[in-house]
């Protein structure tokens, strides 16, 4: 048999096998199940996994007010189906850290909410965890998508990715979250989350295919318009305790990477720092945030036991960060309200060859690759604007208001016309993706600005520097922005039209009325 139809048929049998990919030798060697046993919904049946009318009950088991625990309805999903959050602790603290744990995002990554509710076991009156909760208010999302997880769909019921609706804000569960977030005011926000570990990239590698070898990757955020005392702290102050505690119960573990072919070439892209993301938009909203990525999409319930006590202890971890930590999470992210930085429009990543780690399926083993990297965590801003004291927007921007508002940035309302020196932007370059992104054309455009003296109505949005979630306008009122207002057409001005948007600079002082 010749390579190329091994190769052909090794691909076949990647693509085939979407619930019953880890061979058992590969199950045996690498992913063990462990002695724990677990009493969460899952493991009450043989087949699938915690639906919301199953998790129910045990909730009204394990999480109530005798033992401590407040519930709360955030909002309804498509279907019309509850989303919960629980909360606990704090007491023993005037101000104790709030960490927001979040699971079910995505319906087919089943893991992270069954470790929250295996953690919500250990947190109840008398529990073993509960004394993590005396300076650390805990709040808890398990199933954020319930329609996605009672149909084991990636999706919400409208087939869109809530991970990818961080601004548009087009689906009524990011809505719900969004506004449950700001509300809470989460010093630190975790997001559970599994990734595949057969990939259609990896078909080519090795002797005829490889696979992922680590139980969970951290990704953390590497967006330049996230402050540094908060990226800095994310790594410090969360997940370096994270991988110890991975590696005392054996767990391996990474920084997240994926390979995308660039140009032809095989390119390993490690890190996150699109704001399209949970952890950067978490992030530019002035919180400590961690996505993690633990090993399970397509593997069915193979190796369950083994990803659900990943997310326990990693839950478990965090708890206790946040517990020992407190002062240096609440310095760090008063030192981001005093960043400085300019606003960077285009940024590149650094490359290099680097080693990276797979499954060789055929041989069986760990082996070493040599491959193209580049890391979202170490990149060079290459454009940038001076760091303005403020946004205009236009009241005709309803639309963008609206979601400013949900995101936690009200902004001030002129009561009367005001007129000052702004930034006017001028769009340069102007076009429409040839493809369309979850369902919508993508505006892509590049701006200039010029200072002019602009006369504000009554009506418009005054949005300060001094707003706590200020970088968070970074990303949705610059106009290039992939993750802002004009790319996804919230604001869509006509061609030759003048943006509702205005930079108010730095040297100037906004005539409040």
């Amino acid at each position: 048999m010749s390579p190329r139809l091994l190769l052909l048929i090794g691909g076949c049998l990647l693509a085939s096998c979407s619930f019953a990919q880890d061979p058992k030798s590969i199950l045996e060697t690498y992913f063990p199940d462990p002695d724990t046993v677990f009493t969460t919904p899952a493991f009450a049946k043989k087949k699938g996994f915690t639906t919301s009318k199953s998790m129910l009950p045990f909730l009204d088991e394990w999480a109530t007010s005798e033992q401590g625990w407040t519930r709360d309805t955030i909002g309804f999903s498509a279907k019309g189906v509850p989303i919960l959050a629980l909360e606990k602790g704090g007491e023993a603290s005037p101000r104790p850290i709030r960490i927001l744990m979040l699971g079910g995002i995505h319906g087919d990554e089943p893991a992270g909410t069954e470790g929250l509710l295996a953690m919500i076991q250990q947190l109840g009156t008398g529990g073993p965890w509960e004394h993590l909760l005396q300076e650390v208010t805990l709040r808890v999302i398990p199933m954020v998508n319930p329609d996605g997880m009672n149909n084991l769909n990636r999706y919400a019921a409208n087939g869109l990715d809530l991970n990818r609706d961080q601004s548009k804000l087009s689906n009524v569960e990011m809505i719900a979250l969004k506004e449950d977030f700001r509300a809470f005011d989460a010093d630190v926000v975790i997001d559970f989350h599994e990734y595949r570990p057969y990939r259609a990239d990896y078909v080519g590698m090795g002797t005829f295919g490889v696979t992922s070898p680590f139980d969970v990757m951290f990704m953390y955020t590497g967006n330049l318009n996230v402050p540094e005392p908060l990226r800095q702290a994310n790594v410090e102050l969360l997940v370096n305790p994270a991988k110890a505690a991975m590696d005392q119960i054996g767990r391996r573990h990474a920084n997240y990477f994926r390979p995308m072919i660039v140009r032809g070439v095989r390119e390993f892209r490690s890190g996150g720092s699109s704001p399209r993301s949970s952890v950067t938009s978490f992030g530019l909203a002035n919180s400590l945030s961690v996505l993690l990525e633990i090993r399970g999409v397509g593997l069915g319930r193979k190796g369950f036991p083994r990803r659900v006590q990943t997310a326990y202890e990693l839950a478990h971890s965090f708890l206790a960060s946040c517990a020992a930590s407190g002062e240096a999470i609440l310095d760090a992210r008063k030192r981001a309200l005093e960043d400085q930085m300019p606003v960077v429009i285009d940024s590149e990543r650094s490359e290099q060859r680097c080693e990276v780690e797979l499954i060789d399926l055929h041989e069986g083993r760990i082996r070493t690759f040599q491959e193209k990297c580049s890391d979202s965590n170490a990149q060079i801003a290459t454009r940038s604007r001076s760091r303005p004291a403020g946004y205009v927007v236009l009241p005709e921007a309803d639309a963008a208001i609206e979601r400013l508002r949900i995101l936690g940035l009200p902004g001030i309302e002129l009561e009367r016309p005001v007129t000052a020196n702004a930034e006017v932007y001028a769009f340069i370059e102007d076009r429409l993706a040839p493809e369309p992104f979850e369902g919508l054309f993508e505006r892509k455009v590049v701006a200039e600005t010029h200072v002019e003296s602009v006369s504000f109505p009554a009506g418009a949005m005054w949005y300060p520097a001094t707003s706590p979630r200020f970088p968070l306008m970074f990303e949705l009122v610059e106009p290039e922005a992939i993750n802002g207002f004009v790319r996804f057409r919230v604001i869509d001005p006509a061609p030759g039209e003048t943006y509702c948007v205005y930079r108010i600079p730095e040297s100037e002082s906004f005539p409040l009325p």
